[in-house]
């Protein structure tokens, strides 16, 4: 029952990280490759996001995005 609970809000992040990096959210899919898939997505999820904007919106790490950084939390 909770892995019905936590598969929609972890695909969500996934799908987050994965366009944070710049990858479509269908590289998800990669992990349904035996062995090999769940390690790759792995290495994907860890990288450094995009310096720059991508077509799902800005960085929010970008350089010169301080200002948006400064909106959150308040």
């Amino acid at each position: 029952m909770n892995r019905i609970k936590t598969f929609l809000p972890s695909l969500a992040v996934t799908v987050r990280r994965l366009h944070d990096i710049g990858k479509s959210g269908f590289w998800y899919f990669i992990s349904l490759v035996p062995y090999i898939g769940s390690f790759v997505l792995l290495i994907l999820t860890c990288m450094d996001s995009q310096p720059r904007p991508n077509q799902w919106g800005e960085n929010l790490k970008g350089i010169g995005n301080d200002r948006l950084i400064d909106q959150i939390g308040r």
